[in-house]
């Protein structure tokens, strides 16, 4: 039993040992300040030592997501390659990477990486999703909707999945299935933007104009910023040969500084050509190719020459 009531002079430590000899230090303030540094690296050596690898994994997993947002991909990759050197049962952690690999350029490893996140977690949703945009991204449509396949059914309630779907089978020119998948998403969220210009797209490759143009405006009215629906609205109305309306439409997509431009004014020139305006359509395909557009230097050798 301890005693309590014992003299506190014998409770008291005994000094420690003056090793200062050895390490050349004098047995001063300095000697404590040595000592204590030397507990600490012995608390933190021991420390990491103990530290269960799954939660170093963990560390590295997600040190390697700050790099990856930050659009380090190089440094992104190392730190979760550590992780998976550490926990190689790691889902999440390959799914990452494969992430890092397809914005790195890497698609090969990317698609590795997805296979092996979906072998270790087969009834996650969202590895078919990631791995199904990237082979849509790289013109492998099929492969793509067979996962968006997947993904829906493992959770039918979200609405991305059907708008990936449908732009897969947009790639084909598949547009009634398209269509379908456009409308499912609508159904579940329909307030995105994204959802009914997609559907108007696929109903303008138709010559459904009426529906083109009522999704079209639709998206306007979500999103009343949207150049690429002015753009196509004004198409339609080219496709219709309504040329005053679809100057209008042009004039906006025009206006609004977004990657849309370049084939607003090359549309537009080409109205302009059509109404025989020929300064005007010089100036727009003039700003087209100034922006890239591939095709407008043709454009511009085909006016007629004007004095």
């Amino acid at each position: 039993m301890i005693d309590f009531d014992e003299p506190k002079e014998k409770r008291k430590r005994k000094p420690l040992p003056d090793y200062s000899e050895f390490y050349d230090v004098p047995a001063s303030h300095s000697k404590r300040k040595f000592y204590l540094l030397a507990a600490i690296v012995l608390l933190v050596s021991s420390f990491a030592l103990n530290v269960p690898q799954h939660a170093l994994a963990q560390y590295y997993c997600e040190h390697g997501w700050t790099q990856y947002t930050a659009k380090q991909y190089q440094k992104a990759i190392t730190s979760y390659s550590r992780a998976l050197e550490l926990d190689s049962d790691n889902a999440m952690c390959y799914q990452r990477r494969a992430m890092a690999y397809a914005d790195d350029g890497s698609y090969d490893r990317a698609f590795a990486d997805y296979a092996h996140a979906i072998r270790l977690d087969p009834d996650t949703p969202d590895y078919y999703d990631w791995r199904g945009s990237l082979y849509l991204w790289t013109a492998q449509p099929d492969l793509a909707i067979a996962d968006y396949d997947q993904a829906i059914k493992l959770n039918p309630k979200l609405p991305h999945f059907y708008y990936m779907r449908g732009s897969a089978y947009a790639w084909k020119h598949e547009q009634e299935p398209a269509i379908t998948n456009y409308s499912r998403a609508i159904e579940l969220a329909p307030k995105i933007a994204d959802y009914y210009q997609k559907r108007g797209l696929a109903y303008e490759a138709q010559g459904d104009y009426v529906r083109a143009l009522a999704d079209f405006s639709y998206a306007l009215k979500l999103d009343d910023h949207r150049a690429d629906s002015y753009l196509e609205r004004g198409r339609v109305y080219m496709a219709q040969e309504n040329w005053s309306a679809a100057i209008d439409e042009l004039n906006h997509a025009v206006e609004l500084d977004s990657t849309y431009r370049r084939d607003a004014y090359f549309d537009r020139g080409k109205i302009f050509a059509r109404l025989e305006r020929y300064a005007d359509a010089r100036q727009d395909f003039l700003a087209a190719l100034a922006l890239g557009h591939p095709t407008a230097a043709v454009e511009l050798n085909n006016l007629p020459q004007t004095p």
